[in-house]
């Protein structure tokens, strides 16, 4: 590789970039991980529309391209001298130990931390009464789903609630509550409360 194929850009242009190509995560990913998407750019865009980009990502994304196919490297710019030293924080201060107890005095017994409440939606509860209120199809119920599930606190995440509506359907397949034919979801069945 020759100095004249390199393509140096900065970590916050590649960031945009990666984020209008759909990976929402990408100001999370670290040095190693960005590099190795640059490197797998050319397969990833391959399959992709990539005509609405906007003007700045697209000509980056160009000049990487191009880089790529002439056997060049892509460089990612350091972080200035001032941001990186914002990245290391001190490290936490350790706690004093704790004084031993007094002759002929019992320690004292840990408190017990109460258990952390969870959402108070879950995504296969949500997923139930969406697929058992009446007939619909596969890909109405998933956005049901996820937006019901969004509404009770929960985060907006299509592939989550695919998944959870999914599992949530054969289950109540097996149970004989709903039935499938093809995209379409029909309840056949109906969930009575025991009186105790």
């Amino acid at each position: 590789m020759t100095a004249e194929n390199s393509l140096t850009v900065s970590r916050d242009a590649v960031v945009s970039l990666f984020v209008s190509l759909g990976f929402k995560g990408a100001d999370k990913w670290d040095r190693v991980k960005i590099s190795k998407k640059i490197d797998n750019l050319p397969k990833l865009v391959a399959d992709m529309d990539i005509t609405e980009l906007p003007d700045d990502d697209s000509s980056l994304l160009d000049d990487i391209l191009n880089a790529i196919q002439a056997g060049g490297s892509v460089e990612i710019e350091e972080l200035e001298a001032e941001e990186a030293e914002v990245e290391e924080a001190p490290a936490p201060a350790k706690k004093a130990p704790k004084p031993a107890p007094k002759i002929g005095e019992k320690p004292a017994k840990p408190v017990k931390k109460a258990p952390t409440i969870a959402a108070t939606v879950d995504r296969y509860g949500v997923s139930a009464e969406v697929l058992l209120s009446g007939p619909q199809t596969v890909e109405e119920a998933i956005a049901a789903a996820n937006e019901t599930y969004v509404e009770g606190g929960g985060k907006d995440n299509e592939r989550e609630a695919a998944f959870a509506l999914r599992n949530t359907l054969r289950a109540l397949k097996h149970i004989g509550l709903v039935a499938q034919n093809g995209k379409d979801i029909t309840v056949v069945g109906k969930v009575v409360p025991i009186k105790n």
